[in-house]
């Protein structure tokens, strides 16, 4: 058990799982839920660029790690399912249906950790890259609603 808290603990002082302060930062934005996104993406690869925690290599280190370590891996899926339900949530403020909002938070945090793999080798731009995703994911629900 003191495992799972010492992972869940290092996750959020990376910002892995939203704090209080980010949750509430972000939902003070004006805007819709699309700059509410675009906002938690900037602060996410902000984060990850700091090289204090690991920087990149974490994520992809406990995640070997969790494949192994069933403590580990519980703490994983812990924030796994709370990054997925926070996203679920923007997308739906964005107007996605809640079976659109839960694939699209789906297919957006896979993108997050596999570019956050490649990362490590310097292959990607993740901003950018999610940045991008997000604009794609809306035009697409957009043109699906007309």
């Amino acid at each position: 058990r003191l495992l799972v808290e010492s992972v869940a603990r290092y996750a959020a002082a990376r910002g892995l799982v939203l704090g209080r302060h980010s949750h509430d930062w972000i939902l003070t934005l004006s805007g819709d839920g699309r700059t509410r996104l675009i906002a938690l993406t900037r602060m996410i690869t902000a984060l990850n660029a700091n090289n204090d925690y690991g920087g990149t290599k974490a994520e992809p280190a406990i995640r070997d790690w969790a494949r192994s370590n069933p403590a580990a891996g519980e703490a994983v899926r812990h924030v796994d399912a709370e990054r997925l339900e926070y996203l679920q949530n923007l997308y739906g403020e964005c107007g996605l249906n809640l079976d659109e909002s839960a694939k699209s938070a789906q297919l957006y945090y896979a993108c997050y950790i596999g570019m956050q793999a490649l990362t490590v080798n310097g292959q990607i731009d993740v901003a950018s890259g999610l940045e991008t995703l997000v604009t794609m994911q809306l035009l697409q629900a957009k043109r699906q609603a007309c």
